[in-house]
């Protein structure tokens, strides 16, 4: 294929990707509102929309008609041309859960898994995979989320699940499996799926840090409604504040209760006054019903109430923990 060619190619995928990202934005379409949304022209919409259509990535839905001459053709995702599939590894000390979901492409939830295991290495992960793929074929895009340091590849660095460090699983898996891999950080995708409920602001700054009992807090930001990442994904780790010969001491500390308030402020006032986050939620079973109201005393020693967050106790996350994971995929297709 010539270089013409390749970038005729890439032209018109660029395009594609701008009227459906445009339906997916608006729910539904005619030619000339896709047109005014995405710049194209008028006929290169028509082309793309009678092509997608074709292809059943689009259906056509009704519209009101009230006036003279034909009715416009209006056009929507077709929700189940692809279904995107989620999996929460969970550390919950002394055992793990896993969860798995499938979703359609209005992000519909058809099936919810759960296990109870001892053990979450690569071939148990793997298997839980195989069984998800054998259940649905129209998933094509698979979302593995851990509570670990994930390298932009998709590889598994640090990880409260020690028989899955260092897995370069994104790559691995789209070896092995049909599928595009996303890996993610567990608040990181928390964090996003939270981005919608926030009640407040179109694109949010929030954050979200997990405080349980023998596990490194971590903690997920959004900015203006965007994954803080950083340079190499590390963005978040916030038991990375505390000295490296002191690490696991104080990362227990936090299961004293006469020493916990202390260790929880002394994790939250970077991300505040670096972030200046309008939200932040606590959640982990180290977190009481007291404890945002006692974070936010504290932190008046330090901070004036104008730039402080509302602090807010977060109770059940695997919701937002699975929202998360297949919208940010739905965002990278």
């Amino acid at each position: 294929m010539n270089a013409k060619r390749i970038y005729t190619t890439q032209i018109k995928q660029n395009n594609i990707n701008l009227v459906k990202a445009a339906l997916r934005t608006a729910g539904t379409g005619t030619k000339l509102s896709v047109s005014a949304e995405t710049g194209l022209s008028v006929s290169t919409c028509n082309t793309l929309l009678n092509q997608l259509l074709a292809d059943d990535e689009l259906i056509e839905v009704p519209i009101p008609y009230n006036h003279i001459g034909r009715p416009s053709k209006a056009y929507a995702i077709n929700p189940d041309y692809e279904h995107c599939g989620c999996i929460l590894l969970i550390e919950k000390k002394p055992g793990r859960t896993v969860r798995g979901g499938t979703f359609n492409l209005h992000g519909e939830q058809l099936s919810n898994y759960s296990y109870e295991t001892e053990k979450t290495d690569q071939i148990y992960v793997e298997s839980i995979i195989q069984s998800m793929l054998e259940q649905d074929p129209r998933i094509t895009t698979l979302s593995l989320g851990v509570p670990g340091i994930v390298s932009k590849t998709g590889k598994i660095y640090s990880c409260d699940i020690r028989e899955i460090e260092n897995w370069n699983a994104a790559a691995e898996l789209e070896k092995k499996f049909p599928c595009r891999f996303l890996v993610e950080n567990d608040m990181n995708a928390i964090a996003y799926g939270l981005r919608e409920q926030s009640g407040e602001e179109e694109s949010p700054s929030i954050a979200v840090i997990n405080l349980a009992e023998h596990v490194c807090p971590g903690c997920g930001i959004l900015v203006d409604g965007v994954v803080v990442r950083g340079k190499t994904n590390f963005a978040g780790e916030v038991s990375y504040l505390f000295p490296k010969d002191r690490r696991s001491q104080e990362i227990e500390s936090l299961s004293d209760e006469r020493e916990r308030l202390h260790a929880v402020v002394k994790l939250l006032l970077p991300v505040i006054t670096v972030v200046n986050p309008s939200r932040m939620y606590l959640m982990g079973n180290l977190v009481s019903q007291e404890l945002p109201e006692k974070v936010k005393e504290y932190c008046l020693q330090y901070i004036d109430a104008v730039h402080l967050p509302d602090f807010l106790l977060l109770q059940d996350s695997d919701g937002f923990y699975m929202h998360g994971l297949w919208s940010l995929a739905i965002g990278e297709k």
